[in-house]
Parts: structure tokens; sequence; C-alpha cells
């Protein structure tokens, strides 16, 4: 009868050990094919961001040959962010091509739409909000000394983010203003 009781007894142990082994290889596949995901998709995007300012500066600069080159560029980007990017980036991203497509191109509206991509694409990658702000001071000459200039790009973009339903930190706030 001890013989039975302790043959169950390790049978039953085998068993939960077996069913406990399964569920604990299961849940760490699992987890590892999520982390590749993630790992997948923020390598993809890793030089969105750069990409697109690399472009506005060069479309910026040049209107002859690179201006076909950029526009290759701007398609491989933008289907890499349909395929890889954020629901956030993607709408940016759709908004942006609309206005291209229906040629209702604002200069001021596309000066604020390319950081404000890049800042919800380095957002998505990094977690660090940045405001287009920063961007316009760095590469705009007449931001910090043109106040119509300064003010309209504020209201653009803070009109982009309600627009498009972004987060609120990528709004400019008021004290920025002139």
């Amino acid at each position: 009868m001890d013989n039975i009781a302790t043959v169950i007894i390790q049978s039953i142990i085998t068993i939960v050990g077996f069913v406990v082994t399964y569920l604990g290889i299961r849940l760490n596949l699992k987890n590892e094919l999520v982390k590749r995901k993630s790992e997948l998709h923020i390598e993809r995007m890793a030089e969105m961001p750069y990409k697109l300012l690399d472009i506005m500066n060069k479309n910026n600069m040049q209107k002859t040959k690179a201006e076909s080159v950029t526009i290759e560029n701007l398609n491989n980007i933008l289907t890499t962010i349909y395929a890889y990017g954020s629901k956030e980036a993607i709408k940016i991203a759709a908004h942006m091509q609309k206005k291209v497509y229906l040629n209702n191109q604002d200069k001021w509206e596309m000066i604020c739409l390319y950081p404000l991509l890049a800042n919800q694409i380095k957002y998505d990658i990094t977690g660090i909000f940045i405001t287009s702000d920063f961007w316009f001071d760095m590469k705009l000459n007449d931001y910090n000394s043109d106040s119509e200039i300064h003010n309209k790009l504020i209201d653009i973009n803070n009109n982009l983010v309600r627009e498009l339903d972004a987060d609120k930190h990528f709004f400019i706030p008021d004290d920025r203003r002139m």
C-alpha cells in the first residue's frame, strides 16, 4: 500500500513539474516574441526622426535634382512609418501626405509637420517629449528675429497638435511667444 502511495505521489509531482515547466517555457517564449517585435520596431524607427529632418533640410536647400531623390526618400520613410510606426506617427504622416497629394501645402504648415512627426517618433522610441520650438529655433533664421513668423509657427504647431489629437506635450507653451 505504501508503495502505491509513493508511486502516485511521485507521478503527481512529475506531472505538476511537467505542467509548470511547460507553462514557464510558453510564457518565456511569448515574452521573447513580444520583446523581439518591440526591438524590431525600435530598430526600424530609430533613424526616422533624423531622416525626416534631413530630407526637410535638403528640400529647403535645393530644388533641383535632389528634389526627385527627396521624394523617393520621403516615400521610403513614410512606408517605414506606416509599417513600424505608432498610430500617432502614422496619423501625422498621413496628414502630411494628404496635404502633398491634394497639393494643399501651406509652407508654414509643412515646416511644422516635419518636426512634429520627428518628435512623435522620438517620443515613441525614447519616451522623451520635445516641442518643435527647439527645432525652429535651431534651423529657422527668422524664428527669433521676426515675431510674426515666430508666433505664426507656434499657432500652426498648436493647431496641428489639436487637429491631429497629438499628445498635449507637443504644444508650444504661450510663454515662448514673442
